[in-house]
């Protein structure tokens, strides 16, 4: 048998398949790890965006997101997408300039409920439009990629523009 380091056997075999050197297990039984999928990242960005408040940390973040989607979610697990992270400096740039412009005397405007639903409207579109700008962009480079691809498979341009042929499972019509 091979020889182990020491601390590895406190770990029942039965828990974890992969012991650990301290015997703790890195979560709770129980805890299960949340992904943010693409429909719950376009709402974080939308909560980093819309901060309204004197103070902005990862804190303050964490509790309102974690409110938002009874989760448990870390700052880590936000910060490792880049334009989370991104964003998250762009809000706390403004609210930083906000508080000094507030410090400086300069009072900001005051607008009417309707002109700011709509200033409100007009930003998200604006992120929408960007959002869709880059899918497209991010398309544009997959079909490029796929159309070198053909050409150095030999694959002719009407066999990629005809049509799929309907599966046919081997079922009776009855």
């Amino acid at each position: 048998m091979a020889k182990r380091a020491r601390g590895w056997e406190v770990v029942p075999a039965s828990r974890r398949k992969r012991p650990v050197r301290t015997g703790v297990a890195s979560s709770p039984p129980g805890k299960k790890r949340l992904r943010i999928a693409k429909a719950s990242k376009s709402r974080i960005r939308d909560i980093i965006l819309d901060w309204k408040g004197p103070k902005f940390t990862w804190p303050l973040l964490m509790t309102a997101i974690n409110r938002e989607f009874a989760g448990d979610w870390r700052p880590q697990s936000i910060a490792k997408h880049a334009d989370l992270q991104h964003y998250f400096q762009v809000t706390k740039d403004r609210i930083r300039k906000e508080t000094a412009d507030l410090a400086a005397g300069k009072r900001p405007k005051t607008v009417g409920a309707t002109t700011e639903v709509l200033l409100d409207r007009i930003k998200h579109l604006q992120r929408e439009n960007g959002d869709l700008k880059q899918a497209l962009t991010e398309n544009e480079a997959r079909l490029n990629r796929w159309r070198k691809n053909a050409l150095l498979n030999r694959v002719p341009i009407s066999m990629l523009d005809a049509p799929l042929q309907p599966n046919d499972r081997g079922r009776s019509d009855r």
